[in-house]
């Protein structure tokens, strides 16, 4: 079901970012998990995907992400197109 919710988003998506929702899916399925790489690699769309996939299909209601504030203006120009996805800075 979450790969039909995020199929649209996945047009966009590189192939080794698309891999990496992937990964993230299989990683939430098993109890979690670090995505680390190197910058400008697409992390922040990766997360974006999933986050939106999973409110979507109604699977969570909210998710706590914790990054540097200095990321928040990435965020905001990645998020864009996702307005369900708010943030508020601690």
């Amino acid at each position: 079901m979450l790969t039909t919710v995020w199929t649209a988003r996945a047009q966009v998506l590189k192939p080794h970012q698309v891999e990496g929702v992937e990964w993230l899916f299989k990683a939430i399925h098993a109890g979690g998990g670090i995505l680390a790489d190197d910058p400008g690699l697409g992390k922040t769309l990766q997360v974006i995907t999933v986050v939106e996939a999973l409110i979507n299909a109604g699977i969570a209601r909210r998710i706590l992400i914790l990054m540097p504030a200095n990321l928040l203006n990435n965020w905001d120009a990645v998020r864009a197109p996702a307005p369900a996805l708010m943030h508020a800075p601690c």
